[in-house]
């Protein structure tokens, strides 16, 4: 029973890479603008909170590199976190860390006004920060459940800040904004980290006398 629900689950996440990239096609043929697609903080300002979903259905530059990578942390995700971390990870790694990113860039414009007026109307959009959600699901699994030894843990962390380091050498060129990518992976990381504990305090309880209830 187990391993046909596994193949429905790959599926899915194969559905979801197929998908973004299938989008990102249409946007390089100029079939699909990437202005309906991208969020900008204005935008956002303005209430066009769809954009915070639909900006994701799309890759930013480098573009196989981001969608082999996206195939890969999902599947890794799945097969460490499991299906529901996997979603949960996702959907809030996007969308909030947008949010909160969003949010700092006002703070920032509050205390130096017009310094970032180019960044309220950039373009954002990717499945970076997905990635980054899954990477911190992935870390903070494996820390917490596979890894004892101080070793261990170390070379979860050195693995980490090696990816972020891959990522930034192939972008490059981070501005603000992409601190939601810092949001995302502390998102990822306690999205993980309340399922793992939960799971561990469920296995610790003690049973219920039979008959109880």
């Amino acid at each position: 029973m187990r391993r046909p629900r596994r193949l429905v689950e790959l599926a899915t996440v194969a559905a979801f890479v197929a998908a973004v990239s299938a989008v990102t096609a249409l946007v390089r043929v100029g079939l699909i603008s990437i202005g309906t697609l991208a969020a900008t903080p204005r935008r956002i300002a303005d209430g066009e909170l769809w954009l915070l979903f639909s900006s994701a259905s799309v890759v930013d530059r480098p573009i196989v590199a981001s969608l082999v990578s996206l195939a890969a942390l999902a599947s890794v995700a799945l097969l460490v976190c499991g299906s529901r971390v996997l979603w949960l990870a996702a959907l809030l790694g996007h969308t909030c860390s947008t949010i909160l990113a969003y949010l700092g860039l006002a703070a920032l414009q509050t205390l130096d006004p017009g310094s970032f007026n180019t960044a309220l109307g950039a373009p954002d959009y990717g499945v970076s920060a997905i990635s980054a959600a899954w990477l911190g699901a992935i870390a903070t699994t494996a820390w917490i459940s596979r890894c004892s030894a101080p070793s261990q843990k170390a070379a979860v962390a050195f693995a980490c800040a090696g990816v972020a380091l891959f990522a930034w050498m192939l972008r490059g060129d981070l501005t603000v904004l992409d601190s939601e990518h810092v949001f995302a992976f502390a998102l990822g990381a306690g999205v993980a980290g309340r399922s793992v504990l939960g799971t561990v305090r469920r296995s610790e309880s003690p049973m219920r006398p039979h008959g109880a209830g």
